[in-house]
């Protein structure tokens, strides 16, 4: 991923984080000075939907990260730009979102699916295989950020 593309994408996952919004280019490149014009970053946006960094919830809102891009930023940004304090306070805020983000999706694909089973007791969470194979990844995702927390 060249390094603009790359830029942009943190700004929109540290936008979303922080938001919990769609973010626009608009946005990106009034609140972090980018050097380019609205367009170009919208244009770098339909590049990364089109990678499957980016969602877009529909055709007028601004773009989501995906569970993609979520791992990019903790694998290639996290941990190469930050110092030690401040990959924790990212991997919290981070999780924190992933989370809600996740129990969301999960409530409605069960409220949609008969064959979603969720179970939470005081051992854990307890899951159907359907369940598993459609959030595995953004399960997987929060145990590396508790990794990176406890560092």
């Amino acid at each position: 991923m060249q390094e603009r593309t790359a830029q942009i994408l943190r700004y929109i996952i540290e936008d979303y984080i922080e938001s919990a919004a769609p973010v626009g280019s608009g946005v990106l490149v009034r609140k972090y000075q980018i050097p380019i014009s609205a367009a170009t970053v919208r244009i770098e946006m339909v590049h990364l939907t089109d990678e499957g960094y980016l969602h877009q919830p529909h055709t007028s809102a601004g773009r989501v990260p995906t569970e993609l891009a979520y791992r990019f930023f903790v694998d290639k940004i996290l941990r190469a730009h930050y110092s030690a304090h401040l990959r924790v306070l990212h991997a919290r805020k981070l999780a924190q979102a992933l989370s809600l983000q996740l129990l969301v999706e999960m409530a409605e694909a069960a409220h949609e699916e008969e064959d979603i089973a969720i179970h939470i007791t005081h051992e854990g969470i307890e899951m159907s295989d359907l369940l598993r194979q459609r959030y595995g990844e953004h399960f997987s995702l929060l145990r590396d950020l508790q990794d990176l927390m406890e560092q």
